[in-house]
């Protein structure tokens, strides 16, 4: 008995020896750059930066919201995050990466500019052949383009024959470096790089396009490869780190702080766009006592409140930044918000043909950094039809089985009070724009949508043009594939 008190009593000395080292160790470290993830490996310390203090402390003392490595700190990014290129060029280059080769092609062609699809990737699996990324290529803005599908949100394969190897996270060695990987996600992204030959092409481009950038995109665990692709260009010196672009929306964690490490240094231009409750970046999950836990990279942007033009977004300095989407708890998070980005499905989109794509006017700029944001939503018009006529703009939206001859929308009455009337003909379908404030105006501002195949054709090629220069108005392209057919238009 008495051996057994002597033993408790030690023990207790020296739990509380260690604890003071640890204090002691930590308190040394003044900023949360240099104390963050910090390691004393013979002694088992870990040091985690407490805000709230604004002190390093011991990972034994509990603080709300502290910052345990490293990339966790906040830091301003050294590059500026465009919104208009992730919602008018990066959401349909995304989604195309969901469809067939015929849907892939109609997305990339009704993008502004001249973008042109080179080469599709496709895997045969038990469910059918999928897409599993494409490189396409933009004349007008001098980048080429690698975009990485997700694994179906509704796919039986991943949910049933890969959740253990995704879910515990079982990692291998990524390209000969010290970062480890999700073993899953480097499987799927190999087969991919290597064997389908992306990275091959993307080499023969780099060649070719010596000064085009290049883009790396990708959605939920397609961003996980774009994320993969690009460390790999990188390592290889296949492309300048200053010539490279990340974007991904609703990417997983990807690798270990080795390989987040790398990201952070090699790649300058990283944002990963999270929606609301989106639960893919919440995997695979962090669990305490894990030797190489899974971690994101810097930069988040996080839309809150849903990703309406002109909605709330916050870039987030830190990597798993407690004041943006990691604040949320498991219950808190959802499927659904994955499959939506910019109020587009990025699972269904490209069925339509990414139908509202921008087109733009001969005389307006087609560089992606003059692209205006939208002021009014959707204006369809039902054609062929005779009849012309005069409507005022409604925040009505009608019946999609079987909508009226035409109508206009308002798509935010309150912040955009309805300004104009639209009048429609037929198969050269002529949009006027008239101002609300002279509505007796015989001044028409006219917009011309001209269909090169003729009222039967299952497939229409539309060209749109101002008559006057000096506005800005912006068509949305519906593919045409039954009767009656649409055409979709916005104001801006």
């Amino acid at each position: 008995m008495k051996s057994i008190l002597l033993f408790f009593i030690y023990s207790k000395c020296a739990l509380t020896s260690a604890g003071n080292y640890e204090e002691k160790y930590c308190s040394q470290f003044s900023s949360c750059e240099s104390c963050a993830g910090r390691h004393h490996d013979r002694e088992f310390t870990e040091c985690v930066w407490c805000p709230i203090w604004n002190s390093c402390i011991s990972s034994a003392v509990k603080c709300r919201s502290g910052y345990h490595e490293n990339v966790d700190c906040p830091l301003l990014s050294s590059t500026q995050y465009n919104e208009t290129f992730a919602r008018i060029i990066g959401t349909p280059l995304i989604a195309a990466a969901q469809g067939t080769y015929t849907q892939m092609k109609r997305c990339i062609s009704n993008l502004p500019g001249n973008v042109r699809l080179l080469k599709r990737f496709a895997l045969q699996t038990p469910t059918g052949e999928r897409t599993d990324g494409y490189v396409a290529i933009d004349y007008t803005s001098q980048a080429i383009i690698a975009s990485f599908s997700s694994v179906a949100s509704g796919d039986k394969l991943f949910y049933t024959h890969f959740n253990a190897e995704f879910f515990t996270n079982r990692q291998a060695q990524f390209e000969g470096s010290e970062g480890l990987v999700n073993r899953f996600l480097y499987d799927s992204w190999y087969k991919l790089w290597y064997i389908l030959g992306m990275e091959q092409t993307l080499k023969n481009l780099v060649g070719i396009y010596k000064n085009y950038e290049i883009w790396f995109i990708g959605h939920s665990l397609g961003g996980a490869k774009a994320e993969m692709a690009v460390l790999s260009m990188l390592f290889k010196r296949l492309v300048s780190q200053k010539k490279v672009r990340l974007l991904t929306f609703g990417s997983t964690r990807v690798g270990d702080m080795s390989f987040v490490n790398l990201i952070e240094t090699l790649v300058p231009y990283r944002f990963r766009i999270v929606h609301g409750r989106d639960m893919v970046p919440r995997y695979p999950r962090i669990f305490d006592g894990e030797w190489t836990p899974p971690h994101h990279h810097r930069y988040e942007v996080w839309y809150p409140n849903g990703m309406r033009p002109g909605a709330k977004y916050f870039v987030c300095l830190g990597a798993e930044d407690p004041q943006c989407s990691s604040r949320l708890s498991p219950w808190e998070i959802r499927a659904a918000d994955n499959d939506v980005y910019f109020e587009r499905s990025m699972q269904h989109w490209a069925e339509s043909y990414c139908a509202d794509s921008v087109f733009y006017s001969r005389s307006h700029p087609t560089a992606f950094a003059n692209i205006p944001e939208p002021v009014y939503d959707i204006s369809s018009i039902r054609t062929p039809q005779t009849t012309t006529g005069v409507i005022p703009a409604t925040s009505t939206r009608p019946s999609i089985t079987n909508p009226p001859f035409f109508f206009s929308q308002s798509q935010q009455t309150d912040s955009y009070p309805a300004k104009s009337v639209v009048v429609a003909t037929a198969m050269n379908t002529t949009i006027r724009k008239r101002p609300a404030t002279d509505p007796a105006t015989t001044s028409f501002e006219s917009i011309h949508i001209k269909s090169t195949t003729s009222a039967t054709s299952t497939t229409a090629t539309r060209e749109l043009y101002s008559t006057a220069p000096e506005q800005d108005f912006v068509a949305l392209y519906t593919p045409v594939s039954t009767s009656p057919r649409y055409t979709s238009i916005w104001l801006a």
